[in-house]
């Protein structure tokens, strides 16, 4: 599912992933990718990118201080060993509720943005419980057009996405 959440700015929320993970596997680490851009003149910029457990943003935000391009652009945030600052368990990335979340400001008070997400994909690291320890990943693709509408810092929120 890929969801605005309810009077919380412009969010892009993606859940529901069903990663398959192993019963029993130790989470190692957890990475995200979208492609992303903007059109208008005035600046828009990410100010959260985050994991969603138990369907809540948690732990560290891992926004980068860049500003969007008006050229789709992947970026990736994470990686094998990143834990976000939290802690995971096979459960909780296999839980309908575990996914991450992406927010952009305009930083521009007087010129309009909006802010395309053209899709997510998350990927989980993982070691295996069973003998041999070996080490898997599962990406889990999201194909969705989330918009962000941003004007004079308030903030509407359109979306075509999953249903």
């Amino acid at each position: 599912d890929v969801i605005p959440a309810a009077n919380d700015g412009a969010q892009l929320k993606a859940t529901g992933l069903a990663t398959g993970v192993p019963g029993g596997a130790t989470i190692d680490g957890i990475e995200v990718r979208f492609e992303s851009y903007q059109t208008g003149s005035g600046l828009g910029e990410e100010t959260r990118v985050q994991l969603i457990k138990a369907g809540v943003g948690t732990g560290t935000n891992l926004q980068a201080v860049q500003n969007l391009t008006g050229t789709p652009t992947v970026y990736t945030r994470g990686g094998a060993a990143n834990m976000w600052g939290t802690t995971l368990t096979d459960s909780d990335v296999n839980a309908s509720n575990f996914g991450f979340l992406i927010q952009y400001s305009e930083i521009d008070e007087f010129d309009p943005i909006t802010a395309y997400v053209d899709y997510m994909q998350i990927k989980v690291y993982y070691t295996a419980s069973s003998g041999g320890g070996s080490n898997g990943a599962f990406f889990i693709f999201f194909f969705a057009a989330g918009i962000f509408c941003l004007k004079h810092r308030r903030k509407t929120y359109g979306w075509d996405g999953l249903g």
